[in-house]
């Protein structure tokens, strides 16, 4: 959080105290940061904790002024939106972010590799001795009983593969992205993806991910 504003402000203060906090970090925001803050970021999440510069929505990006962001980074966040709150969202973050803009979106549960996962039992899955429905269920629906005083903000609201992600990104009018599957923290398996979106089809900050990925717009 930045030290000369330790109180999270709220969208209903005046548009000034939110472009104040854009411009002191360069046009960086972390969306949906629950209670990690990220330094030299605005940190925006739906609850006040530790961590938030702003309580907010998440969804709604309107706060910020068109081409005003520079990227805009968030982990575990985009599967907690309905799907028809997918696309809007993507297009306001590419009105959101300048011409040089970027974004990327961390730790989201691969449907696709899930279920591969389950049908074929593997072993070990990860907090079981068995990739079982539990697993499952904690990937597509993300556990909310572990969260009673905000069960529905916790909720996984939807699915989602990478083609499928890949395609919001298309129709969103970023002229490049990219989607690649890896192994986060002790996960035995690949069931974790992230996706990058760049508003300019010449960016060339592309990861060299160790597994699958797929992309469109860009030069390998």
């Amino acid at each position: 959080m930045l030290k000369w504003l330790r109180s999270p402000i709220a969208w209903r203060k005046t548009h000034k105290d939110v472009t104040q906090l854009v411009n002191a970090c360069q046009g960086r925001v972390h969306v949906g940061c629950n209670d990690v803050e990220v330094p030299g970021y605005v940190n925006i999440d739906v609850r006040q904790t530790r961590a938030t510069d702003i309580v907010h929505d998440c969804k709604d990006l309107s706060l910020f002024s068109s081409q005003s962001l520079t990227f805009i980074f968030s982990n575990a966040f985009f599967e907690h939106l309905y799907v028809t709150e997918r696309l809007p969202f993507l297009r306001d973050a590419a009105r959101a972010l300048g011409p040089d803009g970027w974004l990327a979106f961390t730790g989201l549960p691969d449907f696709e590799e899930v279920a591969r996962a389950y049908l074929e039992r593997r072993k070990p899955g990860h907090v079981s001795a068995q990739f079982d429905l539990y697993k499952v269920y904690r990937y597509t629906h993300g556990d909310p009983e572990g969260r009673p005083s905000w069960w529905l903000a916790q909720l996984h609201k939807g699915l989602l593969d990478l083609e499928t992600t890949l395609q919001l990104v298309r129709d969103a009018g970023f002229p490049s992205g990219i989607v690649f599957r890896y192994c986060w923290g002790q996960e035995p398996y690949p069931v974790t993806f992230d996706f990058i979106a760049f508003k300019s089809p010449s960016k060339k900050k592309l990861l060299d991910p160790q597994h699958s990925r797929r992309s469109f717009g860009v030069t390998h």
